[in-house]
């Protein structure tokens, strides 16, 4: 038979009636209802034999008792805590604190169980929902494992927050991360607590103070360097897309493109200090000059390197090779990765998809472009750059009407 809900219990049947108090025995020679034994034998005696009818209170209060029990159970209630009673693994209470607590083995006042309050005794009790309303899901997590991972979500203070890590019994296959992939320039401003203009530094030591701790990968639109806007920002004065990459309060760094080419700066903060802003890729995708400077390959050998064109034309060559014109695409290589915190380039210059190292989780961005290093005509600089996490050796695929792959990846797991 499939329960049913009943009819809804308005208030306990004789909540105002006439009772008499039930005694836990009955005494000897009365029609006491008792909890021992009911209504006694003596009620169902004929009366010509020495019997004794029922009580209409003891019907009252019988009725009344069992009433109040049904009726608080319907309006949602749990029952406090007590020490005259005992307790079966699965059981919820109350307890002192008004915390909610679980029982996980059996305790209370009959022998062998043991008398166990569930505020102090955490080998009998877990509590799982605090006496503010918050879930205790660190709690749950140890004590009962894979239940607390709940689809790979776990919850604390009343928010989905992403996967526990294995520390607190979950997967722990993602980072922690606790906001959303991309923002625009305003909604980033309103969590980190500024306001335009602002300069590079302030804007570090905002998003310091408001992620204290905690790992940060997301990409902001919508910064621009103008002395109303960032003051100090590198590049043009149009919109740029930048990436926050926070793995290490200590050393940590920020990456701006500008929207419409390829030149892209960055920003290394060290202990707290943005350091300045960096080129290092030009607006058609080369490398500039700078960007070796302080390379550690010894001068020596960069100067024993021969020329050989004088005008850059290949004609310069006395000993020319022979250069194929009809060779297969090169094999995407599979890159052995590093730790946690590993930072490496990759892509394809034979098809706008490209591999991610393998192992771990990383997090990356990508751009598809021509084979001349420009932006697809006719397509929006958002349709040709991908910033996301994914685990090592997933395929990225970009837009279908780039023809190679330019991308930077940091393993976070």
């Amino acid at each position: 038979m499939i329960p049913q809900q009943p009819n809804t219990i308005l208030s306990p049947l004789g909540y105002s009636s006439d009772t008499r108090n039930i005694p836990a025995t009955t005494p000897a020679g009365t029609n006491q209802l008792s909890f021992e034994s009911g209504f006694p034998l003596l009620t169902s005696t004929p009366i010509q034999a020495g019997g004794i009818p029922p009580e209409r209170q003891d019907f009252n209060a019988a009725f009344k008792l069992l009433s109040e029990f049904a009726y608080y159970i319907q309006s949602g209630n749990h029952f406090t805590w007590s020490s005259q009673l005992d307790y079966n693994a699965g059981a919820f209470v109350i307890g002192s604190d008004n915390a909610v607590y679980f029982c996980i083995q059996a305790n209370g006042a009959t022998s062998p169980n043991t008398v166990q309050d569930p505020t102090s005794s955490t080998d009998y009790w877990v509590q799982i929902i605090t006496s503010s309303g918050q879930i205790n899901a660190s709690a749950l997590s140890v004590t009962l494992g894979s239940f607390a991972q709940l689809n790979s979500l776990a919850l604390t203070d009343n928010r989905l927050t992403g996967i526990l890590p294995v520390a607190n019994g979950g997967t722990g296959t993602k980072n922690d991360f606790e906001w959303k992939n991309s923002y625009s320039d305003t909604e980033f401003n309103t969590k980190i607590g500024l306001s335009y203009p602002f300069t590079t530094q302030e804007l570090v030591t905002a998003i310091i103070n408001t992620f204290n701790g905690k790992l940060i990968f997301c990409m902001v639109a919508g910064w621009r360097r103008d002395e109303n806007v960032i003051t100090d920002f590198p590049g043009s004065n149009l919109t740029h897309r930048t990436i926050i990459n926070m793995s290490d309060l200590n050393q940590f760094y920020l990456e701006t493109v500008d929207p419409f080419n390829l030149t892209t700066y960055i920003c290394n903060v060290s202990g707290g200090v943005a350091g300045p802003w960096i080129q290092i890729r030009n607006a058609d995708g080369t490398l500039p000059t700078n960007v070796f400077a302080n390379d550690s390959i010894p001068a020596a050998a960069i100067q024993s390197l021969a020329t050989v064109a004088t005008s850059g034309s290949y004609n310069d060559l006395t000993n020319k090779p022979t250069i194929p014109t009809n060779v297969a695409p090169l094999p995407i290589p599979i890159i052995v990765s590093g730790g946690v915190g590993t930072w490496r380039a990759f892509g394809s210059m034979v098809s706008p998809d490209a591999f991610l190292p393998q192992g771990g989780t990383w997090a990356y961005v990508m751009l598809t472009v021509n084979a001349d290093g420009t932006i697809p005509i006719g397509s929006a600089i958002g349709s040709n750059f991908f910033a996301s996490v994914a685990e090592g050796g997933s395929r990225i695929t970009g837009n279908s009407t780039g023809a190679k792959a330019l991308g930077f990846c940091w393993r976070i797991q």
